[in-house]
């Protein structure tokens, strides 16, 4: 039997809360507030977590997911869906006694017509805005070391991961570490001077001091491929 292909994705991971219902009327209140009832739920991983799940499902591949959650409904999410999808979620950055929150999303949408098309009409987001620790980054500096990697995949969301003094020596640490290093960033500038495989970013994220790509600014990366989405959302 062949050895797995192992991956760590490293980031800021969230849960998706999409609940949806159709309208028939306004409030009696407020002409302007549409009535929703019986509302449906789906819940869903979003940002590193999604990406875990989307490598896990590949056949041969091995998944460990490195992320701040919390003892939370959000954090009980997580973790039960990395379950199901077969990504082994780490607690070497998990918060359970200093009051943080897993980071969630909950969109509330309304049918947009018999074709089953929906309309998010509002989003809430709850942030853990958690800045990874001096513990923490020995404990995942350990395991990366010890787990031996086919490849590292970072996920920068810019929810605290990769912040303060202590996100930038991770991003050091991960800027020269042996396995290929895939990074998906909204903040390119902080991967700027980091030794890796690959950057990926839309248009707008690619350099947050121009509009333009510039070819000197391509240049002065020091990765060994630079990817951008053109899409109008990334």
């Amino acid at each position: 039997m062949s050895k797995p292909y192992r991956v760590a994705v490293i980031g800021d991971a969230m849960i998706d809360y999409r609940r949806s219902s159709s309208t028939s009327r306004p409030s009696p209140e407020d002409p302007d507030c549409r009535i929703l009832s019986n509302l449906s739920t789906e819940i869903e991983l979003g940002g590193a977590a999604n990406v875990a799940r989307w490598l896990a499902a590949q056949q041969g591949v091995e998944v460990h997911l490195y992320c701040h959650w919390a003892d939370d409904e959000a954090g009980d999410d997580l973790n039960y869906l990395c379950g199901e999808a077969g990504v082994r979620l780490s607690k070497d950055c998990f918060r359970g006694d200093c009051g943080a929150k897993t980071t969630r999303k909950e969109r509330v949408c309304v049918s947009a017509g018999r074709d089953g098309t929906f309309t998010q009409i509002v989003r809430c987001d709850e942030d853990t805005a958690s800045v990874v620790t001096e513990e923490e980054f020995t404990r995942l500096r350990s395991q990366l070391a010890d787990r031996r990697f086919d490849l590292v995949v970072v996920v920068d969301y810019d929810k605290g991961m990769f912040r303060g003094s202590v996100g930038d020596r991770l991003i050091r640490c991960l800027g020269v570490w042996p396995p290929r290093t895939v990074v998906n960033s909204k903040c390119t500038e902080r991967w700027r001077f980091a030794l890796l495989d690959t950057l990926i970013c839309n248009r707008q994220e690619a350099f947050t001091d121009s509009k333009n790509l510039s070819v000197g600014a391509v240049a002065s990366l020091r990765c060994r491929q630079m990817v951008v989405t053109l899409g109008p959302r990334g």
